[in-house]
């Protein structure tokens, strides 16, 4: 549309999910239509730092909604990477203020510097140890088969229940116990793999893929490989499409850690591509073949 940096804001008068609004309700043709029109113009939809909803009726039990919104082209976020959405006291109006804050440039993140003297400190290996044990990160190892393919799954099972969801909040110091998404309701399973909006975002993707061909299109990935084309041709895609559901499963969870651990945002699109990356990788697992890497803007295989 333009050669420069843009963006966005206004009174939209619709919402994106159903925790736009304190009564949440059903997804309706005009919010499904809303979230359609922004993800296909590449927009970023920042989400408001400290305030929840902008709108309200203003009566007595009021009915609140995020219908304010402020939405950004690709380049805008490069070019801003700190910029946030801050909403400003109520004056006259039945919608709060926006104001979205710049912060300069792109910038070279703060090194973190050991200082010498703290292993002279009186239990400092212990802490070390006992900090390592406790928030070693779950990484995806790429192109691994289906020895890691297993793996995840295993891994997956330790952390579908609300018990261990608990124990792993406690990581954070001074957490409210709140989902780590979406900030709203208290973290629970059926909340950050089912309920929560991002999670519903990515469900929503995948139901749109009516068989998969989305997976087979993103960066070409099912064509990139003779043996997994071989699998699909031969009426296999059973032992593909049963990977999708753990593939975003896992996707769900390594963003929440991104976001409490890295202070990472959270966006559609890149759940969606590492989602279909892992169902490739798993797939390739089921193919045969060794590994991936990634190279030239393509993928190549590592027979």
């Amino acid at each position: 549309m333009w050669n420069s940096p843009w963006l966005v804001v206004g009174d939209f008068n619709v919402t994106r999910f159903p925790e736009d609004r304190n009564r949440p309700g059903q997804i309706t043709p005009g919010m499904a239509g809303f979230s359609s029109w922004i993800d296909g113009e590449g927009l970023i939809d920042i989400p408001t730092r400290n305030q929840a909803f902008t709108w309200s009726n203003l009566r007595e039990i009021p009915s609140l909604a995020r219908l304010d919104r402020i939405l950004l082209d690709a380049e805008w976020e490069a070019q801003f990477p700190r910029c946030e959405v801050v909403a400003l006291p109520r004056v006259v109006s039945d919608h709060v203020p926006l104001l979205l804050t710049g912060g300069g440039e792109s910038y070279t993140p703060s090194r973190f510097c050991y200082e010498a003297w703290w292993s002279s400190i009186e239990g400092f290996n212990e802490v070390v140890r006992g900090a390592r044990s406790k928030c070693a990160k779950m990484a995806v190892t790429r192109g691994a088969g289906l020895i890691v393919m297993q793996r995840h799954f295993q891994q997956l099972r330790g952390i579908c229940t609300d018990s261990a969801l608990g124990d792993r909040s406690k990581w954070r110091e001074g957490d409210t116990i709140q989902c780590a998404l979406c900030g709203l309701v208290p973290e629970t399973v059926a909340h950050l793999f089912c309920e929560c909006h991002w999670a519903q975002e990515l469900w929503h993707m995948v139901g749109d893929a009516t068989s998969l061909a989305r997976f087979h299109d993103l960066a070409g990935m099912w064509a990139a490989d003779a043996a997994l084309g071989a699998q699909l041709e031969a009426g296999n895609q059973r032992r593909v499409a049963h990977l999708i559901v753990p593939a975003c499963t896992w996707t769900i969870w390594l963003t929440r850690n991104d976001v409490i651990f890295k202070g990472a945002r959270v966006y559609t699109e890149n759940m969606w591509a590492m989602a279909a990356m892992l169902v490739w990788e798993w797939a390739c697992g089921l193919a045969g073949t060794r590994g991936a890497i990634l190279g030239g803007g393509d993928i190549r295989l590592i027979r």
